[in-house]
């Protein structure tokens, strides 16, 4: 679900710029508690997290968050 998210965010770049940066991860952590609980809600959250820090953020490709408000 993680990794269909960030393609999807990956997809939506050239629309959503830099304006909304974890909101196909939100859907997919809920999508995750829905169909797993808890626990691997949990995991696609830190990964998830991780995930968009690394592909989504400036700057990219970096787990360098420079952004005050990602903080």
């Amino acid at each position: 679900a993680v990794a269909i998210a960030v393609a999807v965010r990956q997809s939506l770049e050239p629309l959503l710029g830099d304006q909304l940066p974890f909101l196909t991860m939100i859907a997919a952590v809920v999508f995750v508690a829905w169909y797993g609980g808890r626990g691997p809600a949990l995991l696609a959250f830190g990964v998830g997290t991780i995930a968009v820090a690394y592909f989504v953020l400036e700057p990219r490709y970096s787990f360098a968050v420079v952004e005050v408000e990602y903080q």
